[in-house]
């Protein structure tokens, strides 16, 4: 069961990328290949000490900062390809420093065997192996009509560029030199200087490290390869570094809101949803849908971890957000129902003489009772709670298929700069690597994320009808209004020209009516204006179109590329409008109202 929207774990991911200690053959060239120059004692050493500089760092980490976060220890985790050489020596030097070992696979282990140095080397990667975390193996790359040989780097670039995906800190022992071939090391270590990604980088030869920031460099917007970093001392850079990944945003506000959020009592609905994940279903039933993908998250205890804690905080954000969502808008139609009635006893007491204390009376009590609520609900902060929960929902929601496909969606940077971006990273860096077979599961995989923008897709279309429909309930009761003061205000001249005598009796009907009428007209038009009815459902219009143009390029033969672009295109679409969304709700405070 849980009370409270559920506070992340501190963690941190780090992956590793590095040489083999045997050069591949050059070009042309038989044989084994050329032993590299590097210098295990001393990488080995270097490494321990990074492991521990690192889980210092985390140790570290402010006590304010520590308070948004759970009781349960800080996890560090490292994610590799258990290649030979440095990946080993590292996933060694984690697991001796208590870490989680995640491993991402480039393709199924018999194949990657072949391409180790003998047995002994095939003994070390299964033990390493059965001592990790979680297991994603990725489907082999490349064309079907191509040799092992010609299909292995592919496959350990897309291994590497999924481990660099998933990383906050990106180990590298490297000699500086460019690769030898297809997702090597030296590529791996210049694509995660373009994304902006801290390195530090171990020399092979000696063991000596240093760290590559791009944020602590004069310039960060020039940084495009690892020569345009000015290289920083472990010490106390990678501290500072650390506090920086994994504290929540700055600002003194967002973060008193980020508590409020936390503290959030949530009802007995997010607790009997607590096991649903993906589209909102229970567990047990999507295994007639989804029969591999179930079984691979319930059979291993690192998925059923990821899904417990995603779900749990996808199910109190949507709690969140619908019950200050309903609030709001309950509290703004009433003060506006009021706002009508209240017009309608003033205009009767124009009629009515015996009705002006009443009237007056009942002003003073509808002006009181709307002041009052509009001042709790301000200072509960129901309309900020709904949009910052539901910003946080939509967050969350497009985590899922990323994360069945081995990766995080790219909008989660590892600094936010609001505390629901913070809050959806956090959650992310928590979740352990999804442990499975991908060759097995794409079909599946690209049903679900076809499910999802199928869903997506509906709702937009519905809430684009809803709201056009609402818009249009709205202008015609307004414009209603407005041509019946008109008529009154017609019938009153054409009275006072036909039959100047007869005004008194028609005087006091014809007041009533020019009060209500207008007020009663303004009201509406201020509903429709508040509610900016039109222009969320041409936003809606607008997404659904997006999804509707990426649903027809989904093909039935998607690879794993292109099933992970159509999940990032899916996610672009869905979160298109919401920062534009999130500032024009943000306007519409109900003291506006």
């Amino acid at each position: 069961m849980i009370r409270h929207p559920p506070k992340p774990r501190l963690a941190l991911t780090l992956g590793v990328t590095g040489h083999r200690l045997r050069r591949a053959p050059a070009e042309g060239e038989a044989g084994p290949g050329a032993l590299r120059v590097f210098d295990i004692a001393a990488v080995g050493k270097a490494l321990d000490q990074i492991c521990a500089k690192v889980a210092a760092g985390l140790a570290a980490v402010d006590a304010g900062v520590k308070q948004n976060f759970s009781d349960e220890a800080p996890i560090v985790t490292l994610v590799s390809a258990l290649a030979e050489g440095a990946d080993r020596l590292a996933a060694q030097a984690a697991l001796s420093a208590g870490f989680a070992l995640d491993v991402a696979l480039p393709c199924a282990p018999a194949l990657y065997k072949r391409s180790f140095a003998d047995a002994q080397s095939n003994g070390e990667f299964d033990t390493l192996l059965a001592r990790a975390r979680a297991r994603l193996v990725l489907p082999l790359a490349g064309d079907a009509a191509q040799s092992l040989a010609e299909r292995l780097p592919i496959a350990f670039e897309a291994a590497g560029l999924t481990m660099l995906a998933l990383s906050d800190i990106l180990i590298a022992v490297w000699d500086g030199k460019p690769a030898d071939g297809r997702g090597g090391t030296g590529q791996i270590v210049e694509e995660a200087a373009r994304r902006g990604a801290p390195i530090i980088i171990v020399d092979p030869e000696n063991g000596a490290a240093r760290l590559l920031w791009a944020e602590a460099s004069a310039d960060e917007s020039a940084v495009r390869r690892t020569l345009d970093i000015p290289p920083c001392p472990l010490e106390p850079t990678l501290a500072t570094l650390i506090a920086r990944l994994v504290a929540p945003p700055s600002s003194t506000s967002e973060r008193a809101e980020l508590t409020e959020f936390l503290n959030c009592r949530l009802g007995a609905t997010a607790s009997r949803r607590a096991s649903r994940v993906f589209d909102g279903r229970d567990f047990d039933q999507p295994r007639a849908h989804w029969p591999r993908v179930s079984a691979a998250v319930t059979e291993s205890n690192a998925n059923r971890d990821a899904t417990r804690v995603y779900a749990e905080a996808l199910l109190a954000s949507e709690e969140v957000a619908v019950r200050n969502a309903g609030r709001y808008r309950l509290l703004f139609l009433f003060s506006s129902s009021v706002t009508v009635v209240a017009s309608a006893l003033v205009a009767g007491a124009a009629r009515f003489r015996e009705l002006h204390f009443a009237a007056a009376g009942f002003e003073f009590v509808t002006v009181a009772l709307v002041g009052g609520l509009v001042f709790y609900a301000t200072r509960r902060r129901w309309h900020s709670q709904w949009f910052e929960a539901r910003e946080l929902a939509e967050r969350l929601r497009v985590v899922a298929p990323t994360w069945l496909l081995g990766a995080r969606p790219a909008h989660l940077k590892p600094t936010q700069a609001a505390w629901p971006g913070w809050y959806a990273r956090a959650i992310t860096r928590e979740l352990p690597l999804f442990s499975g077979e991908l060759a097995d599961l794409l079909g599946e995989i690209r049903d679900i994320l076809a499910a999802l923008v199928d869903e997506q897709l509906a709702y937009h279309l519905h809430n684009a009808e809803r709201l056009e429909r609402r818009d249009r309930v709205y202008e015609g009761i307004g414009l209603g209004l407005l041509l019946a003061s008109l008529a009154n205000n017609v019938a009153y001249l054409v009275a006072h020209v036909v039959d100047p005598n007869g005004l008194e009796s028609f005087e006091s009907w014809g007041l009533a009516a020019a009060i209500f009428l207008p007020a009663a007209a303004t009201a509406s038009y201020g509903v429709r204006l508040f509610g900016d009815y039109e222009d969320l459902a041409r936003r809606s219009r607008r997404t659904a179109e997006q999804l509707r143009a990426l649903k027809a390029r989904m093909s039935e033969s998607l690879d794993l590329r292109s099933l992970r672009g159509a999940a990032e295109a899916a996610t672009r679409a869905m979160l298109s409008d919401l920062d534009a969304w999130r500032v024009a709700v943000e306007s519409r405070r109900l003291s506006a109202s």
